[in-house]
């Protein structure tokens, strides 16, 4: 994804930051989109940010972060946002304004970690690269590993760690700045199944959508001014998404409760990192999975799930038993700690809107 802008800034979870890594991501953008936070940010770029912009290639969406700007054109059928008439209940019910399809293109055939083929879904944007969902298991200076909901676009990604207690998050991709593409996506991940429309209302422009395993994306118009609603098959309105909304969901949860981080050296996390990849490689093929290249493997239909689950459990204990061992000092950043390790893969900045 491009930066996505989670960019979510997601919040204000300092924590966010606590790893605003993006496997091999390019660069943020000279301008951040999210709120005022203070992001920890791993020296090593395999890391990615429990919450934070997709940093990567082809088109990160920056929840992979970003900030879009469509190079969209004015429509003349689209009314403004005001303008919009509500939806009926009818059956065949659309939403008003131009849809913006999104289409499942199947399993993934390439993702940073390892990762089983059924849990994953690749979805195709008009004029944009491809989106990626996938689960990960990953190293982020814990005390053992962590299971994320990651987006991922050519080589770079953004992940929402197992213990934000928010299910949605927004996110937009920094693909224009990274000339990915010539707008950025304005990404809604975490939707419920029952969320069969999604409309999107910024400015001049009016679009909806069919979400994909969770996902909508749109178009992204700069600003924070969108106004998105999620409706079930018949129009009526489930809820309604967006920056405010994100920020008013993440409010709920204040002060979120983020896992301490481990005082260790840059080969310590290199070290627990690559342990994490390869236990869960090796649990998957013991399991009766083909690895199908490019951190993908495959089972047979029916096992996919309960065998992921369970390589999850087995790993987390392997991991956890390994950074036991080191004996590290723990630290908290979002109280102002700061590692003692002279070799820390943790350096702190302040990044503001």
């Amino acid at each position: 994804m491009n930066e996505l802008d989670t960019r979510d800034p997601f919040d204000n979870l300092l924590t966010d930051a606590l790893a605003t890594d993006a496997r091999n991501a390019p660069h943020l953008p000279d301008e951040w989109v999210g709120p005022t936070t203070a992001t920890i940010v791993p020296i090593d770029q395999r890391r990615r940010s429990p919450l934070l912009p997709i940093v990567g290639g082809v088109a990160a969406a920056s929840l992979l972060v970003g900030g879009l700007a469509l190079l969209t054109r004015p429509r003349d059928v689209a009314p403004a946002a005001s303008e919009a008439a509500p939806p009926s209940t009818t059956i065949g019910w659309i939403p008003a304004g131009e849809e913006f399809p999104l289409t499942d293109l199947g399993p993934a055939t390439e993702v940073p970690d390892p990762v089983v083929a059924g849990l994953t879904t690749r979805i195709g944007i008009p004029d944009h690269p491809d989106l990626v969902v996938y689960p990960a298991l990953v190293y982020q200076g814990e005390a053992t590993a962590t299971l994320m909901r990651c987006l991922g676009s050519n080589g770079g990604s953004g992940c929402t760690a197992e213990w934000n207690p928010v299910e949605w998050s927004v996110v937009v991709t920094s693909s224009i700045d990274n000339r990915e593409a010539d707008f950025d996506l304005w990404l809604l991940d975490g939707l419920p199944s029952e969320v069969a429309f999604v409309s999107y209302a910024d400015g001049d422009q009016l679009r909806w959508t069919r979400p994909v395993a969770g996902v909508a994306a749109f178009p992204d118009v700069r600003g924070r001014d969108e106004t998105v609603i999620g409706y079930d098959d018949q129009g009526v309105e489930i809820a309604r998404y967006g920056h405010a909304e994100q920020d008013a969901a993440q409010a709920r949860f204040d002060p979120v409760v983020v896992p301490a981080t481990a005082d260790i050296s840059q080969q310590q996390f290199e070290e627990l990192s690559a342990l994490t990849r390869s236990a869960m490689g090796a649990c998957l093929v013991e399991l009766g999975a083909v690895d199908a290249g490019g951190e993908v493997y495959t089972f047979a239909t029916g096992a996919d799930r309960p065998a992921w689950e369970q390589c999850v459990t087995e790993v987390k204990a392997v991991v956890a038993q390994a950074v036991a061992q080191l004996d590290p000092r723990y630290f908290d950043p979002a109280a102002g700690e700061r590692p003692e390790n002279p070799d820390s893969p943790w350096s702190f900045e302040t990044v503001s809107e």
